[in-house]
């Protein structure tokens, strides 16, 4: 449900159920035990349910764009990976989770910058331990600028990441990192474009859990041709 306070800002107000039933590797993945991590399926693994709420607050100007959201996420039955007693990991259901947050959203026209940030704080957590749930950073924040001068555009990211937890029990967890990437292209004709991405130009070692280390500095050049 939307309403348009006046003619720069609105309030928008929404909720939402969800269902994901458990995957067949959930369920059936045999007993697996290699350098990587031993495992194994669940096969009475329940489904998961949820209900989200949101409010929203917009404002739109000639130059500037903003956007403001509470949001409430209520799930029975979640769905995790998680390490036994014999640490050996497995899917098991949470049976309460609440993820709350806010999130801060802005775009904006700067000499013919097209200029995008966002600002992302949430509390995942466990309702019945307290804990935070795994693989789930708090905070996040990302920033863009791209700017086109004819057949040329230019572009850079910023995106960083609080640390996260690897396990349930909050005893594991790897910290946050920070990655910058820059991106141009050019438009040789009416159907035919280069492009060339760098990623991760500062090399930054990472790791979004503790067992698997992230890209370090890579590139990919792409032609594309428009029918």
């Amino acid at each position: 449900f939307g309403y348009n306070i006046n003619q720069q800002h609105s309030v928008i107000i929404s909720y939402g159920e969800g269902f994901k039933a458990p995957t067949f590797n959930d369920l059936y993945w045999p007993t697996t035990i290699s350098v990587y991590g031993n495992s194994y399926g669940n096969p009475n693994l329940q489904p998961e349910s949820s209900e989200n709420y949101e409010i929203e607050l917009r404002g739109n100007y000639d130059n500037l764009g903003w956007s403001a959201n509470i949001y409430r996420t209520d799930i029975d039955n979640l769905i995790a990976w998680d390490q036994d007693a014999n640490l050996f990991y497995t899917p098991t259901n949470i049976a309460s989770v609440r993820i709350k947050g806010i999130e801060l959203n802005a775009t904006a026209t700067v000499a013919e910058w097209q200029l995008r940030g966002s600002i992302n704080y949430n509390q995942p957590e466990d309702r019945d331990t307290g804990n935070t749930l795994a693989k789930r950073p708090e905070k996040s924040a990302s920033f863009s600028a791209d700017r086109n001068m004819g057949k040329w555009d230019i572009g850079t990211s910023w995106k960083a990441y609080s640390e996260r937890y690897d396990t349930l029990s909050n005893t594991k967890g790897t910290a946050g990192y920070g990655l910058i990437d820059i991106r141009m292209g050019y438009q040789i004709s009416n159907k035919l474009k280069a492009q060339l991405k760098l990623n991760n130009i500062f090399d930054k070692d990472y790791q979004t859990n503790t067992k698997y280390n992230q890209d370090g500095f890579n590139w990919f050049a792409t032609l594309s041709y428009t029918l």
